[in-house]
């Protein structure tokens, strides 16, 4: 509404403005309508205002009637709560195994809900979608050593909030197999043998055994070398000159921080005339 101040004569709008306030006192109501008749109503403050201060706040009206008719309740939806869980398929896990978690998400009701999932273990993330609340996960294989935390968070959809949860997850050191056999059984003096050796950690997904082997014979050690960086876990170490005789070589693989040491048995090697 609009009134014009009686010393400015100055136009002022207001709009929206909540004029009176009334006790709504007793509702008679019908099959499908609500009536209430002279309701006692006063002027409120903005409505003094609005009608430029003709009228004091709390000046008594007409009394007010209302007819209505009802209506559908209207309800605003509630977003869904959700609840996250993680299992481990084992709480301990050698490294260059890969771990498996399993993660469900129900609502409030205990129904599953759909979306996606993301897990978060030594600062990688692996994320998946779910099916009838459930997605398993297969997590990486090269986790470092060490007590690891595996956080998994649920994202939300429309109307479903999101949640989390996480569980521990322990990383050992691998103990990798080393093998190691001579290139030829017998050698000549003259010739420098050749030892091929093989390092592999078992049950490994795609996660290939590193770093330096040592030769000894009788303790001491007599040739060193770095198993290939191309995966293979392998290497050809190439003795010294041996004195003719029956030799009997280990090769160890030393540790490290993701591999435990570890020995092959022992290689015979013939040196002749």
């Amino acid at each position: 509404m609009e009134s014009k101040d009686e010393t400015t004569h100055q136009v002022v709008a207001y709009p929206a403005v909540e004029l009176a306030s009334f006790d709504a006192g007793d509702w008679a109501t019908g099959k499908d309508r609500v009536t209430s008749r002279a309701l006692p109503a006063t002027l409120t403050a903005s409505g003094a205002a609005a009608f430029a201060g003709f009228y004091a706040e709390g000046a008594e009206l007409d009394p007010i009637t209302l007819d209505g008719e009802l209506g559908a309740e209207i309800t605003e939806p509630v977003d869904v709560a959700t609840t996250t869980t993680v299992a481990l398929a084992g709480a301990k896990v050698a490294y260059g195994r890969a771990p498996v978690a399993t993660v469900r998400v129900t609502g409030a009701d205990g129904a599953p809900v759909a979306g996606r999932v993301t897990l978060t273990v030594g600062g990688r993330s692996v994320s998946a979608t779910l099916a009838g609340g459930r997605a398993r996960v297969t997590l990486p294989a090269n986790l470092r050593p060490g007590s690891l935390q595996v956080a998994a968070r649920y994202d939300g959809a429309d109307g479903v909030l999101a949640s989390s949860a996480a569980t521990t997850l322990t990383v050992t050191r691998a103990r990798p197999v080393v093998t190691a056999r001579p290139a030829k059984k017998k050698v000549r003096p003259s010739a420098r043998a050749v030892v091929r050796v093989t390092a592999r950690i078992p049950g490994a997904s795609g996660v290939p055994a590193t770093g330096q082997v040592v030769v000894r014979e009788r303790g001491k050690v007599i040739a060193l070398a770095t198993l290939r960086k191309d995966g293979s876990g392998k290497v050809a170490v190439r003795l010294p000159r041996l004195k003719r005789g029956v030799h009997h070589l280990r090769v160890e693989l030393l540790g490290s921080a993701v591999q435990l040491p570890s020995a092959s048995g022992y290689v015979r090697l013939v040196v002749r005339r």
